[in-house]
């Protein structure tokens, strides 16, 4: 199973962004180029700035993320490009990139690019932001509760990947809003893990 994920984090994470990037360099789309242009010449965003960015991208992504994952749990789309990512019950931090190209795109990198791109942020808080949402990402598929990180987001994506439905956004806030919770079999879960973890 390691080395079957390993090579599709190969794949997602060098092989298809290097391919985009040698399309768009190639492609040079006029308007693309002119917007790039114009947000680098932006002034650098003071450390305010950055931060109240980041609570805005952060909100962003809860809201893309959950919509598009609770579509790519729909019958239509999930057994031809979603069901590759839930072969992990368990997840560990490879199968965060372990997924289809069109569930790279779609499920996780535009919903993490909608804050940077509603704003039109400076490169120094989209890069701040997305450091951030790889990590977070990172340590949510990693079977461990971190003594640093929000135990509660990690303990909703393994219940999901445990429990294949429930808890589709990645802090709760828009299962909670629309109903997708895992309800008391996610509370007896969590209570299981915390105790089995923290004694």
């Amino acid at each position: 199973e390691f080395m079957k994920a390993l090579k599709v984090a190969v794949l997602n994470q060098f092989i298809l962004p290097v391919a985009a990037f040698l399309a768009m360099r190639k492609l040079r789309p006029k308007k693309l180029v002119e917007e790039a242009e114009a947000v680098v010449a932006k002034p650098v965003p003071s450390p305010l700035r950055i931060l109240g960015e980041y609570l805005f991208h952060y909100s962003m992504w809860e809201i893309g993320f959950y919509c598009s994952h609770r579509l790519l749990h729909t019958p239509r789309f999930y057994k031809r490009i979603h069901k590759m990512h839930h072969e992990f019950k368990a997840p560990i931090v490879l199968s965060a990139v372990y997924a289809h190209p069109v569930e790279l795109v779609l499920g996780n990198l535009l919903p993490g690019q909608l804050g940077p791109l509603l704003l039109r942020s400076h490169p120094l808080s989209t890069c701040f932001w997305a450091s951030s949402g790889m990590m977070m990402t990172s340590m949510v598929h990693s079977g461990y509760l971190w003594p640093f990180w929000r135990h509660e987001s990690i303990l909703l994506h393994d219940y999901h990947h445990n429990a294949f439905y429930p808890n589709l956004g990645s802090m709760g806030v828009m299962d909670r809003l629309l109903g997708t919770i895992g309800g008391s079999a996610y509370l007896d879960f969590k209570g299981e893990a915390r105790k089995r973890v923290l004694g």
